[in-house]
């Protein structure tokens, strides 16, 4: 058995190797990524006395830079720039009143980044990253119908977020890299409810999910 395992490590020696080789080229990482969704759906529910729902559309962006200067053969060190958007809207079926619910959000994230490049072949790697740093939260509702003016209000909030997660690698040239990679992302951010008229009210805003970035790097 231990035969067996030294013969395959030797077979997988000289891949390894070149890969890092490959990685002690480069010095610095540029990277743009991002991810969009738009859709929509529609529920509808037969009660006894006739049938009612809701419509929902929605839009979902996200925009990444991450960059950094290669402090060993592996290790990258750097910082992350990130933009979230998402925007619902949504309707009563039927909707004599044309009655619409419109909440949109916006966040931005900046901190630094490190990320850990393991070759896995001459083209492929995989690279565990973690980013901490600032996040500023900003969401914005809206209610309108032909029975009122439309009704608004804002929820601001700002504090502290981590991104963690692996990411995989695929050279298409020798300097431009396909990456993906998915992450979880957590923030705890705190700040004040805003309505129009009223006194602004405390407000804690926190919350993770997984998420993934599609993009490319390049590597100098």
């Amino acid at each position: 058995m231990k035969t067996a395992i030294f013969l395959i490590a030797c077979m997988l020696l000289p891949a390894s190797l070149s890969a890092q080789s490959l990685m002690r080229m480069y010095r610095m990482s540029y990277s743009i990524s991002g991810m969009y969704a738009t859709g929509g759906t529609k529920t509808d529910v037969a009660f006894t006395n006739g049938t009612t729902g809701t419509a929902l559309d929605y839009e979902r962006v996200r925009l990444s830079t991450r960059n950094g200067y290669f402090i060993s053969r592996n290790v990258m060190f750097g910082a992350e720039l990130t933009w979230n958007y998402r925007r619902d809207d949504s309707r009563p079926r039927p909707n004599a009143n044309n009655y619409k619910y419109t909440e949109s959000q916006r966040d931005i994230f900046v901190g630094p980044l490190i990320r850990w490049y393991q070759p896995v072949s001459m083209r492929w790697f995989v690279a565990p990253e973690l980013s901490v740093g600032y996040r500023h939260y900003l969401g914005e509702v809206e209610e309108s119908s032909m029975n009122f003016a439309p009704l608004q209000s804002t929820n601001s909030a700002q504090g502290f977020g981590l991104n963690g997660g692996i990411g995989v690698g695929y050279f298409l040239s020798r300097h431009l890299v396909l990456d993906v990679a998915v992450r979880y992302s957590h923030h705890w951010l705190s700040g004040s409810h805003e309505i129009p008229g009223q006194p602004d009210f405390d407000l804690d805003h926190s919350g993770g999910e997984v998420g993934m970035l599609l993009g490319f790097q390049l590597l100098m």
